[in-house]
């Protein structure tokens, strides 16, 4: 009933960078990259485990960046969430390693192209490549969980939508370090609230706190 699929737990650097202590660099477990199919609330995700080490102060969160381009480098250690559109061999080689773990978004694909076709006005003639590029993604992040890839975890749109406060203390069990309190998910969730989301200032390109879009809750 917690909204996500547990690939593997393992013990993910759980003796590295649990019980609240820092992860230092080269410690172990250091990245929490957030991705999912297009308009599935990846950037929500990203919110949430952003908001849990900057809580727990272990971490950071650390912006959007695309492989196979590298992540700017960080002078501080800890845990350093990113944003990510898909998985390359650096991002995969990290999962397997044990050096990330995933926190990946999915929602019915028809739902989700229909979404960004609206939200991105796409013309009708472009949305083969939407769909063409939808549906690569979907079957990338297939093989890597079919793989058996450590440490990924998958979260259904509906959840997030619907019941957030379970994906907060979803996402926090996927992170090691202390539990969190029904009151700092309580307020986590109260600030991720989708209603909340929508009635902030919208900044154009995006923010570049939350990586909200002007458009991210269009219709």
């Amino acid at each position: 009933g917690s909204g996500s699929i547990r690939i593997d737990a393992g013990a993910v650097g759980r003796e590295r960078a649990g019980d609240g202590a820092s992860a230092r660099a080269g410690d172990g477990v250091s990245a929490i990259l957030c991705c999912g199919m297009i308009r599935s609330g990846s950037t929500v995700l990203y919110q949430i485990a952003s908001a849990i080490v900057e809580l727990r102060g272990i971490g950071e969160r650390a912006g959007y960046y695309e492989p196979p381009h590298c992540p700017p480098e960080r002078p501080r250690g800890g845990w350093a969430v990113y944003k990510v559109p898909w998985l390359c061999h650096r991002e995969k080689e990290l999962l397997r390693d044990g050096g990330a773990i995933a926190l990946y978004s999915y929602r019915d694909i028809e739902e989700a192209l229909a979404s960004a076709y609206r939200a991105f006005q796409v013309p009708e003639g472009d949305r083969w490549l939407h769909r063409a590029l939808t549906e690569a993604h979907h079957r990338e992040i297939d093989q890597v969980i079919r793989h058996g890839t450590p440490s990924v975890y998958c979260f259904d749109f509906g959840r997030m939508r619907f019941h957030l406060w379970g994906v907060v203390q979803a996402v926090a069990l996927a992170i090691p370090g202390r539990p969190l309190t029904c009151e700092e998910i309580d307020a986590i969730a109260a600030d991720l609230a989708l209603e909340r989301q929508k009635a902030r200032p919208k900044i154009a390109p995006f923010d570049p706190h939350t990586l909200l879009l002007p458009n991210h809750f269009g219709e």
